[in-house]
């Protein structure tokens, strides 16, 4: 079975936190709008699902830059990494 380096993991980890962290603020103005109770519970729900993920998500890119060939990539990873911590 061949084995999957972190790099390789690092798409993977890091799309499901972000759809979890857009329903969260999707939940949150549709409880404003329609003033349902339950789907702010939900947002406050997706949001606490999604956090952990997403600290996984940034921690499997910061331990997989070693494996990046900083020749090509150089700016487009700078960049990357800033928009991953805002």
């Amino acid at each position: 079975m061949p084995t999957i380096r972190l790099a390789e993991l690092h798409p993977i980890i890091v799309h499901f936190p972000i759809a979890l962290l857009f329903a969260s603020v999707a939940l949150d103005f549709a409880a404003v709008l329609l003033r349902r109770a339950s789907l702010a519970e939900g947002a406050t729900w997706t949001l606490i699902l999604g956090m952990p993920g997403a600290l996984a998500a940034l921690a499997s890119g910061w331990l997989s830059e070693k494996d990046v060939n900083l020749a090509l990539t150089g700016d487009l990873l700078h960049l990357h990494k800033v928009c991953a911590v805002l």
